[in-house]
């Protein structure tokens, strides 16, 4: 079943956007703690003040409940659409009665609980290493290192430059490249890159949570549906245990569960077998089977009539490729989007031609032709077949000479103004503090050095996109602030000349948000651009 596919995609994206979200939280959580610490009375390199010491604990709990409590909260909130997604799924197996908001509300409350007994644990942990510190008159500055290293385990925002290197290779290496690097980690500088600390427990929970929530609801859901049967649902990869590898894909009845999951094996986890499913870690999930299949229903209430399948050629349409492209490999970066974008593109006209490239991409409204190649995992596919789509509409609109619907909708230009209004970006004098703070949350800075002739070491500022797809929502706000976020910091945007254009704002805008709209980062663009992000679901739903 097409949407069964479709759901476990969108929950591991969930579970990795989640996951992101809570370790960012704690690298500012731990800048947080690291700034504090940095007006600690000290003298002679020792914290003497006890009664500061004491009283430390306090803005220990206020920097804990403001960064990664606060995200905690942000994330559980998201829940909710889990829950819609699960009942539209199964909504077609039989007359159930919905979830009372009650019973989702008090879920969410019980996740949210398990977040904050581990954040107060190890706030305990910080209010203590302050005041022992005090208490043994340990190095302050050793002080520090551990309340970081208690918060992120190797301290993620170290001033020493190498062992900041030494931190990403481990994180972002190949498995030789990351266990070179810990191993220099743990020899240099002491520290252990695994080890127990608030957020190796955190990015755990971050999936468990949400695992176990969907298990929940969806339990719930097959119950009350009449399920006799479930499916042990989800793909396998290289990590997975050989439990789920040998179970998953098959379908048991409640007593075969109960039987099955009495056994033991490593990482299982205690409880009922329909929550805890694999164990720890585990992102299977349970379906239920009826003796009568519904048929296949998309997660967003499209009807199944094909609609699940995209094609975005025409019958009559060419296509040529200066490169390896092929057009399945395009169909199969459009069928990423939505079941109701999938909707959309099957009923407006097709390109009339289509051109595969290695890189760059290009929609040329003029002749129909689309130009892209397979950069950044199709997203490029996607941004570019937004443009179509947002000409189609505005040719289908009647209006005199067929332009992007994108530039006349008042809804999305009124939208544009109000969310740029909204982040500060409206005016020069506004903009400076506001740009920093997107760029803190879209890009990691990767510092880099080199030697100069003198033999003097300078760093340099290298700001990456944290993901793919965060690239078309540093694009949004280039768009937003006239192109001077690529100004003043490089990376992902069309720049200064190019946002001059008109109607490029708006045209950029809605094929970013084309392309967003299925990925983990639509939580991004929500935060940010909500009346943007609303009146594009709108338009593609045709409410307009």
């Amino acid at each position: 079943m097409a949407a069964d596919s479709d759901y476990s995609d969108v929950l591991e994206r969930l579970a990795d956007s989640h996951q992101q979200r809570i370790a960012d939280s704690l690298v500012a959580l731990e800048e947080r703690v690291a700034g504090f610490m940095s007006g600690a009375p000290v003298k002679d390199g020792k914290l003497f003040d006890l009664e500061w010491a004491v009283n430390a604990r306090a803005e220990l709990r206020a920097a804990l409940d403001e960064t990664y409590l606060s995200e905690v909260d942000s994330v559980l909130r998201s829940y909710g659409g889990v829950s819609t997604a699960a009942e539209k799924m199964l909504g077609t197996y039989g007359d159930f009665t919905k979830l009372d908001a009650g019973v989702v509300s008090q879920l969410q409350r019980l996740s949210f609980q398990g977040f904050e007994d581990i954040g107060s644990e190890y706030l305990d942990t910080l209010a203590s290493e302050v005041y022992q510190s005090t208490l043994t008159g340990r190095n302050f500055n050793d002080t520090v290192k551990n309340l970081r290293q208690t918060i992120n385990g190797v301290y993620i925002n170290s001033d020493d430059a190498e062992a900041q290197r030494l931190v990403d290779v481990a994180a972002n290496g190949t498995a030789a490249q990351s266990a070179a690097a810990v191993k220099e980690l743990q020899t240099k500088y002491a520290r252990d890159r695994v080890g127990n600390n608030l957020r190796r427990y955190s990015t755990q929970m971050a999936q468990d949570s949400l695992m176990q929530f969907d298990a929940s609801i969806n339990t719930a859901i097959g119950k009350q549906s009449g399920a006799s049967k479930w499916k042990y649902y989800g793909s396998t990869v290289r990590d997975s245990r050989p439990f789920c590898v040998e179970h998953a894909g098959q379908v048991f009845t409640d007593n075969e569960i109960e039987e099955t999951w009495s056994g033991s094996w490593k990482g299982k986890a205690s409880g009922d077998p329909f929550i805890v499913r694999g164990g720890y870690n585990c992102r299977h999930h349970w379906r239920p089977v009826f003796d009568e299949e519904p048929e296949e229903v998309a997660l967003e209430g499209t009807q199944a009539d094909d609609k699940d399948k995209v094609d975005v050629f025409s019958d009559d349409a060419t296509f040529s490729s200066t490169d390896k492209t092929t057009k399945a490999q395009i169909n199969s970066a459009m069928s990423l989007v939505t079941p109701t974008q999938i909707a959309l593109i099957n009923r407006l006209p097709k390109p009339k031609a289509v051109v595969g490239k290695a890189n760059g991409g290009l929609y040329d409204a003029r002749t129909n032709t689309l130009t892209s190649g397979m950069q950044r995992g199709g997203a490029t596919v996607r941004h570019e077949y937004g443009h179509h789509i947002d000409y189609m509409l505005g040719e289908e609109s009647g209006r005199f000479g067929a332009p992007a619907l994108s530039t006349f909708d008042v809804g999305f230009n009124d939208a544009f103004k109000a969310d740029r209004k909204g982040l500060n970006l409206q005016s020069k004098k506004l903009r400076e503090d506001s740009l920093e703070s997107l760029r803190d949350e879209l890009y990691d800075n990767k510092i880099t050095s080199f030697k100069l002739p003198n033999g003097n070491t300078k760093f340099v500022n290298n700001y990456v996109i944290k993901t793919d797809e965060l690239a078309a929502v540093a694009d949004i706000v280039d768009a937003m602030s006239d192109g001077l976020f690529t100004k003043r910091f490089g990376g992902w945007g069309h720049g200064v000349t190019y946002y001059k254009r008109r109607g490029a704002k708006q045209k950029e805008t809605f094929a970013n948000l084309f392309a967003l709209r299925n990925t983990p980062e639509w939580d991004v663009v929500q935060k940010n651009f909500p009346l943007v992000a609303k009146r594009f679901d709108e338009i593609i739903d045709g409410k307009i």
